[in-house]
């Protein structure tokens, strides 16, 4: 029988239920949620039905795409089975987006039909296959690129999308390894720089002073007018925020003193003073249209009901306006201190009922079920309080409806569930902003890299990876390349610290002795220059006197001569260490410490160091304990 004909399918769930067997690995689609599903079991089969010029095929509803029955291959139905549970696990543990899981799952479809179609049959199990496979299909995919059949970055996406779930199902780091593959947007591959730490502690104050005020306003029906102490890096001649029910519902200083200009000023209330205006305030004020005091009268009777109103009824569509804001606004504070991104966030499950746990110090582990799989994140302890809070805000919004997720979105007269802003924060900024025009805009992916960033700096990579729920190597590649600000204070202090080590020309250090690289300030009593250092300081080998804070280095002739001499022995025997790893590893920070103490030196006289790398270099003038111990060397046949 080798006609295509349609298979019955049976729809999964991702993630799988923990213990769930699967039978029938040739039948499975998967269902990725809001992305979509994935017809994965036609894999189980090697004749399949042709795809599309796009690389797709059409799936009827209710059927799976069209097979040849007789090629069914068990072998290749167990590594699918093997297959669906790792695209599971990725689901459910990996941190991805559900729709970047999908996309990975999809695009490895048209690989694994060119790899059948090319006689790489074992490609899922058989790693020599894979890296022929992987070689092949890269060329393919370039060669479609420069025939025009798809563009740069689709092609790109091809490839990245189909060998990273191939190389993490086979646990191949190196699968790539010599393709030549193709580059999409390079921009698009560097790290994320983490914000400076002064924007994140104007965001995250801006943001706890407005949510602690809202959630007091409406959770504790406090009435109106109501005031909002605010950060003092604003500056402000009283750092307070009014709030009215209205709405214009605060007026920060500079709009106030653009307050004329505006098409409405809202002049009956008083935005600095957290009260009405007065009727002989009114009437001073050139800019209120009203010019009798009937109208002067009845806007501020309005105003005053207004006010009333909201304050009688604990849910006023005012008061329920200023809890959505402060909904926004935890998301914010919430990815910031979890490092999700907002996908991830936004469609987050809840169940209502959960458990705090602890994991790991100075974090707490929120634990619940939401349908098969159990779901968790990890906040800072210090949070704890705010995200409770929150619970409290979200049960008041919902009043009494029913949710499955832990964040929505109120929409002009029902809940949109789960839709939270569809521009990300972008819209929250643009409210933030009007408080403080210079409030600078911080993503999710920032707040991902901060996090991040905050992580490796004060525990391990390890433990990064496991509380922002991704891969070690996704963290590794995409999230330390830290702040500029923390660079430029560590390079600061960096250059401080050589800076020290090299003394002027002349200049008489009490109690010093000469050593074969410079000058010990207190022979005898080694202390390293910093927390972590590759060689240990030790007044018996010359090496270490490098890493020690008593070494000192004259920006002289005789100094210069000892450091570069001690550079060009250590490379003339460096064979002699083993592997290049080896040589790496050994002599890599030695060499490195060197050039930056030299670099020091040139930067004081150029001109000197140029001069005597040269005569030691080329002309083999070494410094009278170096050449020594490189005769001894050459003696014994082990330098050339």
């Amino acid at each position: 029988m080798s006609e295509l004909v349609a298979r019955p399918i049976s729809v999964y769930d991702l993630p799988l239920a923990v213990g769930a067997a699967i039978l029938h690995p040739e039948q499975v689609v998967l269902n990725f949620g809001r992305a979509g599903t994935v017809d994965i079991g036609f894999l189980c089969y090697l004749r399949r039905e042709p795809q599309t010029r796009t690389g797709k095929s059409v799936r009827k509803s209710g059927f799976g795409r069209k097979v040849v029955v007789d090629s069914f291959n068990a072998a290749r139905a167990g590594r699918v089975r093997a297959l669906i549970e790792h695209i599971s696990q990725e689901f459910s543990e990996s941190g991805m987006r559900p729709e970047t899981v999908r996309n990975r799952a999809s695009r490895f479809i048209p690989f694994m039909t060119w790899a059948d179609t090319h006689g790489y049959i074992d490609v899922l199990e058989d790693e020599g296959q894979a890296r022929l496979a992987v070689r092949e299909y890269a060329t393919f995919i370039r060669d479609r690129v420069n025939q025009n059949s798809i563009s740069l970055t689709s092609g790109a996406g091809q490839q990245a999308a189909a060998f990273s779930l191939l190389g993490d199902f086979l646990e191949i780091d190196d699968l790539t390894r010599g393709v030549n593959l193709l580059r999409g947007n390079q921009r698009s591959n560097e790290g994320t720089l983490p914000p400076c730490e002064d924007a994140q502690a104007k965001v995250l104050s801006m943001c706890e002073a407005l949510f602690n005020s809202l959630t007091e306003l409406v959770l504790d029906a406090k009435p109106y007018p109501f005031r909002v102490p605010m950060p003092k890096y604003l500056g402000w001649a009283d750092p307070t925020l009014w709030i009215f029910p209205t709405s214009k519902w605060c007026m920060a200083p500079h709009e106030m003193e653009q307050r004329h200009k505006a098409k409405v000023p809202f002049l009956a209330y008083d935005y600095a003073n957290g009260r009405l205006a007065t009727m002989d305030e009114l009437k001073l004020n050139k800019s209120f249209a009203g010019d009798n005091d009937i109208t002067r009268r009845q806007v501020l009777r309005r105003c005053r009901l207004q006010i009333e109103a909201a304050n009688a009824d604990p849910q006023n569509i005012n008061r329920r306006h200023m809890s959505a804001l402060a909904l926004n606004i935890f998301v914010l504070m919430f990815i910031a201190q979890t490092g999700m991104n907002w996908a991830q966030a936004v469609e987050m499950p809840w169940s209502g009922e959960y458990e705090v746990g602890v994991e790991r110090q100075v974090f707490r582990a929120i634990k619940w079920r939401a349908g098969n799989r159990k779901v968790y994140f990890e906040i800072p302890v210090s949070f704890l309080p705010t995200f409770k809070r929150y619970l409290e805000l979200r049960s008041y919004i919902l009043d009494g409806i029913s949710c499955e997720f832990l964040f929505f979105s109120l929409g002009c007269n029902t809940l949109e569930l789960p839709k939270m802003l569809p521009g990300g924060p972008t819209p929250l900024f643009k409210i933030l902003q009007r408080i403080d025009p210079q409030l600078p805009k911080i993503m999710p992916r920032q707040w991902r890299a901060a996090k991040s960033d905050w992580l490796i700096r004060n525990t391990d990579p390890s433990t990064a990876a496991l509380v922002l729920q991704n891969a070690e190597k996704t963290v590794l590649k995409s999230y330390t390349a830290g702040s500029e600000t923390v660079h430029l204070e560590e390079m600061t202090l960096f250059l401080d610290k050589v800076s020290a080590v090299v003394v002027e020309n002349g200049k008489v250090i009490e109690g010093s002795i000469n050593c074969a690289v410079g000058v010990c300030s207190s022979y005898g009593a080694p202390h390293q220059i910093s927390g972590e250092i590759a060689v240990q300081p030790d007044c018996k080998e010359q090496e270490g006197c490098l890493f020690c804070d008593k070494f000192k280095v004259h920006a002289d002739e005789q100094d210069t001569r000892k450091l570069l001499s001690c550079r060009y022995c250590l490379q003339q025997s460096a064979h002699l260490a083993g592997s290049e790893e080896r040589i790496q590893s050994m002599l890599g920070p030695i060499l490195d410490r060197i050039q930056v103490i030299l670099d020091e030196v040139s930067r004081r006289d150029e001109t000197l160091v140029l001069r005597v790398t040269r005569e030691v270099e080329v002309d083999g003038e070494l410094a009278p304990y170096w050449s020594r111990k490189l005769e001894m060397l050459m003696d014994l046949g082990l330098v050339a």
